[in-house]
C-alpha cells in the first residue's frame, strides 16, 4: 500500500493526503490490528472488535 507522507498540515486538500487518509480510515475500520498510524505518524485505535 502506498503512502505519500507529505507532512502537510491538517485540512490539506492535496489529493495525496486524501489518498493517505482513505487508506488509514480503511485500516482503522476494516483492519485486524488494534492500532494504526495516521498520515502524520500519530497512533489511532481501530474499531477492531
Amino acid at each position: 500500500m502506498t503512502y505519500y507522507k507529505t507532512e502537510n498540515p491538517l485540512g490539506s486538500m492535496d489529493p495525496r493526503d486524501m489518498y493517505d487518509n482513505a487508506n488509514v480510515l480503511d485500516n482503522i475500520v476494516n483492519g485486524d490490528l488494534d492500532v494504526y498510524f495516521d498520515r502524520l505518524g500519530n497512533p489511532r485505535k481501530s474499531v477492531n472488535i
